[in-house]
C-alpha cells in the first residue's frame, strides 16, 4: 500500500468532486493508478486503506459511504484505471506533502468543507502548493464567471503555460508537454515581457520582426524543449506578467506555471504569478516544482 500514480485529496466538498473527476480522467489518460487520499487526524493511527479503516472502526458511516461513492464514481468512469482509497492519519496538508514526495501528480480542490464561505483558496492548498514536491493541479467550483470565460476562451482546446526561460518554467512546460500529449490537446507557450505597453499575445515564430534579443533567446529555449511536438504555439505579449497569463488563459483546459520564475527572492517556495494564477486564473491550475535533483 502506498501513494501512487494520480493522488486526489478528497472531503466530499463540491471542489473536492470536481478535483476527483478531472483526476480520474488524468489518470486515465496518463495511464496511471488513481489513489483517493482522506485525512483523519489521529496520532496513534497508520495509513490505511480504506477497508481496513473500516476494520478498525476509525471512520464515520457517513465518511465510509462518501469515499465507497467517490471510488465507485471513478471506477465506473473509467474501468481500466486502479482505484485505491487510502486514510492518513496526518492532518490534510501533512498528507499531501507526503504523496506529493512519490506521486506522479497530486490534485485539491481550490477549497474544502471547512474554512471561510467567501475565501477562493482554502489553508490546504496555500500550504501544500509552495511545498510539494511533485505538480499540483487545483480544481474550482465551477460559477457563472467560468462559465463566462469558456464561452470566450482564446484557448479553449490548448494547455496554457507561463513562460520566461528559466528552469522552473522548463519544468512547467515539461509538464505542459507530456498532459497534453497524453489528453489530446495543443499548448500555447506564453511569453511575457514586463512593462509598458501592456500588448495581449500574439503568436511568434524565428522569423517574426521586431523581437528583442531577450524575447528571442527565451523563444528559442521553448522551441528547443517542445522539439517536434505537434500543435505547439508560441505567443509574446507585454505587461505585468500575471495580469496577462491570467487573462490568456481564462476558459483554457489548464493552465501551467512554474512554481518560481527568473525574479522574486530566491527563498520564496512560491513565486508571485504562481500566487496570483491560483487566486484569479478562470481555470485550472497546474504549479511545477524542480525535481528533487534540481533544488
Amino acid at each position: 500500500m502506498a501513494f501512487e500514480g494520480v493522488v486526489v485529496g478528497y472531503d466530499g466538498s463540491t471542489s473536492s468532486q470536481v478535483a476527483l473527476a478531472w483526476a480520474a480522467d488524468t489518470a486515465a489518460a496518463h495511464r496511471e493508478p488513481l489513489t483517493i487520499l482522506t485525512a483523519r487526524p489521529d496520532a496513534e493511527a497508520e495509513l490505511l486503506d480504506l477497508s481496513e479503516a473500516i476494520d478498525e472502526g476509525l471512520l464515520r458511516q457517513a465518511t465510509v459511504e462518501m469515499l465507497a461513492d467517490a471510488a465507485a464514481r471513478a471506477g465506473e468512469e473509467h474501468p481500466d484505471v486502479e482505484v485505491q482509497v487510502l486514510v492518513s492519519p496526518e492532518s490534510p496538508v501533512v498528507a499531501l506533502l507526503e504523496a506529493a514526495k512519490v506521486a506522479e501528480i497530486v490534485v485539491m480542490g481550490s477549497r474544502g468543507l471547512g474554512g471561510f464561505q467567501g475565501l477562493v483558496l482554502g489553508s490546504t492548498v496555500l500550504n501544500v502548493t509552495p511545498y510539494a514536491q511533485c505538480p499540483v493541479v487545483v480544481l474550482y467550483e465551477p460559477d457563472e464567471e467560468t462559465a463566462k470565460a469558456q464561452a470566450f476562451a482564446r484557448h479553449p482546446d490548448e494547455v496554457v503555460v507561463g513562460f520566461d526561460g528559466s528552469r522552473f518554467a522548463r519544468r512547467a512546460l515539461d509538464f505542459a508537454l507530456r498532459h497534453s500529449r497524453a489528453v489530446g490537446l495543443g499548448v500555447a507557450v506564453v511569453i511575457v515581457s514586463k512593462g509598458k505597453p501592456e500588448r495581449a499575445p500574439t503568436p511568434i515564430g524565428p522569423d517574426s520582426p521586431g523581437l528583442t534579443p531577450a524575447v528571442r533567446d527565451v523563444m528559442s529555449t521553448a522551441l528547443e524543449q517542445v522539439g517536434d511536438q505537434p500543435d505547439v504555439t508560441i505567443l509574446h505579449g507585454s505587461g505585468p506578467p500575471a495580469r496577462i497569463l491570467v487573462a490568456e488563459a481564462a476558459g483554457a483546459p489548464l493552465a501551467v506555471v512554474g512554481s518560481r520564475g527568473r525574479g522574486g527572492f530566491r527563498q520564496l517556495m512560491l513565486g508571485s504569478v504562481g500566487l496570483q494564477m491560483l487566486l484569479y486564473a478562470e481555470c485550472p491550475v497546474a504549479v511545477v516544482p524542480l525535481t528533487s535533483d534540481e533544488r
